[in-house]
């Protein structure tokens, strides 16, 4: 498998709408578009096999700019084969590269398999299972 993580195009729309829904019984908006949000997919070949969301976010009172990550999900029958770490670690890069302090999302507690993943990439686990990874 040779996964590629590249921005979130419309032709995309129908395969995330997929996986959106198997994850978190959501629809997708398609005409959608926010400025300081960033849509991003993983993609194996011309298959859409996952997707997040990276929210350019500003602390009022320091000024300090940091993502909001929502959205991480990959397609049900590829869990557990390291795309959901290709993902983050994609984040992490992609944030680095873009001088964002921190970023910062929220999971489910019953996600206990994403929260090992978040702990494993040294997001660090706050009240009400909010993770942070100080850049």
């Amino acid at each position: 498998m040779d996964i590629v993580i590249r921005k979130y195009e419309d032709s995309d729309y129908l395969q995330v709408q997929k996986i959106l829904a198997e994850n978190f019984s959501v629809s997708k908006i398609r005409d959608s578009f926010d400025p300081s949000s960033y849509e991003f997919v993983a993609v194996d070949g011309y298959e859409v096999i996952g997707y997040f969301i990276l929210h350019l976010m500003v602390d009022v009172v320091c000024q300090n700019k940091w993502f909001l990550v929502e959205y991480v999900c990959v397609q049900k029958d590829k869990q557990g084969m390291g795309i959901g770490t290709k993902m983050m670690e994609f984040a992490i890069s992609y944030a680095r590269e873009n001088h964002i302090c921190y970023l910062e999302l929220t999971s489910g507690y019953q996600r206990s398999c994403a929260h090992r993943l978040y702990e494993k990439l040294g997001f660090q686990r706050r009240e009400s299972y909010l993770y942070r990874k100080v850049l």
